[in-house]
């Protein structure tokens, strides 16, 4: 039972029986808990694939996104229109594809011109980072690491808050 409704909820399933939404509640409070101590607990135990499976279930109880989905499936406009999800899924196109790509090809891709620009602008504000690392050798046992990271998404207060990192 608790399996079943962990899987409901991460699914986004409407539950509509009384004793089963009350069962769903208290399993969406607490899962991601118990989730969370399991990755700890495995994380010093150095049981590296444990800690990744209990990682991936914390992140799928937290976002209500399973771990296969593509990640634009987070996207609100995505979730209103499964198929189109699906058809994005299906393709297997990398978010950074997504972001080359225009959005008539995106359209085309999908089956679905009228969507292409939608997901184009959500793989724009996918929250993705640049990483640039410079070396520079000081001596024999030292090296000095410069590192900048920058942000390469479009900010939107709507998707991403208003507070600004």
């Amino acid at each position: 039972k608790i399996n079943l409704l962990l899987q409901a909820y991460i699914s986004r399933f409407v539950v509509e029986t009384p004793s089963l939404v009350s069962d769903m509640n208290y399993i969406s409070q607490n899962a991601g808990r118990v989730f969370r101590a399991l990755f700890e607990f495995s994380l010093l135990n150095n049981w590296a694939t444990n800690s990744q499976t209990f990682l991936d279930l914390c992140i799928a109880m937290e976002k209500r996104v399973w771990p296969g989905n593509h990640p634009l499936s987070q996207f609100k406009d995505l979730r209103d229109n499964p198929h189109i999800a699906q058809k994005l899924e299906a393709s297997r196109v990398s978010l950074f594809k997504l972001e080359e790509m225009h959005a008539i090809e995106i359209g085309s891709l999908i089956k679905n011109q009228r969507f292409g620009p939608i997901i184009k602008e959500l793989a724009e504000q996918f929250p993705t980072v640049e990483v640039d690392v410079k070396c520079q050798p000081i001596t024999r046992n030292i090296l000095r690491v410069a590192v900048t990271i920058s942000p390469r998404w479009t900010w939107k207060p709507g998707v991403h808050g208003n507070a600004e990192p």
